[in-house]
C-alpha cells in the first residue's frame, strides 16, 4: 500500500493508522508512507504528538498469528514456486481490494480518538465546483490556498487530494468529480514515454465518462509548485482543451 501525505502531522498520524491497517488480519500488507523529500523531512513544523496511552489504546501490542515457533515451524518469503505463484498473487489482490474499507473504517476510529478523521482521499470546496484538481502529497496544500484564492475571483474551482495511490480509490475519485465540467490532474511525476502516473489511473478510473481530462506535470526534481502554478492550470482548462502532458513551470 502507498500513502501520499500533505504535513507532517499527517507524516505522524498516518504511520500510526498504517500499522492498524497493515496488520489487520484480512490485510497483512506492508505500507509505504510517502513525504516529499525536503519539503517536509528538511523543514519544521508544528505537529500534535499524543500521550502513550492513548496510542496504546488505539494501537494495542500486535500478537501475530504467524511468526517464528520452533514448535510450530513454517518457512516465510515474498515469492513462492509457479505452482501456486498465481494463487499468491491473487490473495494479495484481494487483499489490495479489502483494504479501502478497513483504511475507511481505521480513519474513523482515529479522527474519535485523535480528532482528525482521514480516508482515501479529501475534499476541498468540490461540491458546487465546476472545475476540480486532483492533487496529492504537499501539493494539496498549496491547492487549497490557491482555491480559496481563485474562489474570491468568482471562479469556482475545488481541490481533491488522493492520500492513497494503492489502493487507488477509483470509485470514490468518480463519485467526487461526478458533477464537475472538467478535471485536472497534478502530478509530482512523469512515466517516461507516457504520462503523469496519477493522471494515468485517475483517466482509467474515469473511463467512459465524457468529462474533459487534463493531465498537468509541476514541480519535478523538488522546485516549488506555487500558488500561481496552480491558478496557471486552472487557467489553461478555461481556455484550452485537454491534453495529458501539459508542462507547468519549464524555464523557456
Amino acid at each position: 500500500m502507498q500513502v501520499y501525505c500533505e504535513n507532517n502531522q499527517e507524516v505522524f498520524d498516518t504511520i500510526l493508522m498504517s500499522y492498524k491497517i497493515g496488520e489487520n488480519e484480512d490485510i497483512l500488507l506492508p505500507t509505504l508512507v510517502n513525504l516529499d523529500a525536503f519539503f517536509l523531512s528538511h523543514t519544521s513544523q508544528v505537529v500534535d504528538l499524543y500521550d502513550e496511552k492513548t496510542i496504546d489504546t488505539f494501537l494495542p501490542a500486535y500478537n501475530p498469528k504467524i511468526k517464528l515457533d520452533i514448535n510450530k515451524p513454517c518457512s516465510f518469503g515474498a515469492l513462492t514456486s509457479p505452482e501456486y505463484y498465481y494463487e499468491f498473487s491473487y490473495k494479495l489482490q484481494k487483499a489490495q481490494e479489502k483494504a479501502k474499507q478497513v483504511i475507511t473504517a481505521v480513519g474513523k476510529e482515529f479522527g474519535k480518538s485523535f480528532g482528525r478523521e482521514y480516508g482515501l482521499i479529501e475534499k476541498y470546496r468540490c461540491d458546487d465546483a465546476e472545475l476540480i484538481l486532483i492533487n496529492y502529497s504537499t501539493i494539496a496544500g498549496t491547492a487549497k490556498d490557491a482555491v480559496d484564492r481563485m474562489r474570491n475571483k468568482g471562479i469556482k474551482v475545488g481541490s481533491l487530494k488522493v492520500r492513497y495511490f494503492r489502493p487507488f480509490p477509483s470509485e470514490e475519485i468518480k463519485k467526487a468529480v461526478s458533477k464537475a465540467k472538467k478535471i485536472g490532474v497534478i502530478d509530482r511525476a512523469i512515466s517516461y514515454g507516457q504520462e503523469g502516473p496519477f493522471f494515468n489511473e485517475t483517466k482509467a478510473s474515469l473511463y467512459g465518462t465524457t468529462t474533459p481530462l487534463y493531465g498537468f506535470i509541476a514541480g519535478l526534481g523538488g522546485r516549488d509548485v506555487s500558488i500561481r502554478d496552480i491558478e496557471l492550470t486552472v487557467d489553461y482548462m478555461q481556455k484550452k482543451d485537454p491534453e495529458n502532458i501539459i508542462w507547468i513551470g519549464v524555464k523557456e
